[in-house]
């Protein structure tokens, strides 16, 4: 527990810097709209190029991204089937659905690399790859279900916004030339390699400025339903049932540890975007996005130690 602690602590600390400097206005409100574009379009792809570049990929690599799809299929069944009874109003539900299956991938690398190193964050790069579409898909298909607004994204809209996601593209670019130099029995250039090593350094602490500048602490006042039930699942329910799977499915070591840490993430901020373009309920979204952010930093060491005590 105490070395999960102390690991969690240097992400705590640079996410509240972000929320002070935000906060007390040290830094221009256009600083964190360049900032955060820099961290999602540049920096983090850099790292995740560089991980998955060099990667010596394991049997695991897949079954870890299986584990999570079956999850999170699992709960997004559980959650149409009950979803009168976890969510106020139709709208409500859509925030209370992302909620339960996003997750903030600035906090997952940075934890990831302070835990596991870059075997674990090579794991969440591969992850993401898988996850990212489908989180996607099925957000947008119950937001276009249950939510108010009367415009419904085309499949095209839909599949160019996935095929153009940096964190995707990053990801199908490294395993490219992950095959390409095996092929050769070659390496990368050095020069390029710790160009993106330079970048990729950059990603974490800028990105977990941004995310700490995001934070909005009057909304931790609202504990309506939809809210507790959100975080339950998200910070709970999900990792546990990831341990469980992932000891159906026979994981090990770092990948299936670094399996559980996705699981065990805080939703994503881009969450509130989509919620606010699609008639889902934008301020019931902000309020799960910074209850599940400042509550991660408490339960994500209960979890991870409860993953510790499975595996002795």
């Amino acid at each position: 527990m105490l070395t999960i602690i102390f690991a969690i602590i240097p992400v705590v600390v640079v996410t509240s810097l972000g929320y002070a400097f935000k906060h007390y206005k040290f830094l221009d409100d256009a600083f964190w709209v360049g900032a955060d574009k820099l961290a999602y379009y540049v920096l983090l792809p850099s790292l995740f190029v560089r991980l998955t570049a060099t990667a010596a990929l394991e049997h695991n690599l897949l079954t870890a991204p299986l584990t999570l799809v079956i999850a999170m299929l699992l709960i997004t069944g559980l959650m149409l089937v009950t979803r009168r009874a976890i969510s106020s109003t139709p709208p409500a539900f859509t925030s209370v659905y992302q909620g339960a299956v996003r997750f903030n991938s600035f906090v997952l690398v940075a934890l990831s690399l302070e835990l596991y190193g870059d075997a674990a964050a090579t794991t969440i790069a591969i992850c993401i790859a898988v996850i990212v579409p489908l989180v996607n898909l099925t957000s947008v298909a119950i937001l276009s279900r249950y939510g108010e607004s009367t415009q419904t994204p085309s499949l095209t809209r839909i599949v160019k916004r996935l095929v153009t996601n940096p964190l995707i593209v990053a990801c199908v670019l490294g395993l490219c030339l992950n095959a390409l130099t095996s092929v050769l029995n070659m390496s990368l250039p050095t020069p390029f390699l710790n160009s993106l090593d330079i970048l990729g350094r950059a990603a974490l602490p800028v990105g977990l400025l941004c995310v700490g500048a995001g934070i909005n602490l009057k909304l931790l006042g609202s504990w309506q339903i939809d809210v507790v039930v959100s975080n339950v699942i998200k910070l709970l329910i999900k990792p546990l049932l990831v341990m469980g799977l992932g000891l159906l499915m026979g994981l090990e070591g770092i990948i299936f540890a670094a399996t559980v840490l996705f699981a065990a993430m805080p939703t994503a901020t881009s969450a509130y975007i989509l919620a606010r373009q699609l008639g889902g309920e934008a301020t019931l979204m902000a309020n799960i996005i910074m209850t599940q952010t400042v509550l991660s930093a408490l339960t994500i060491p209960v979890v991870l130690t409860l993953f510790e005590i499975l595996m002795l």
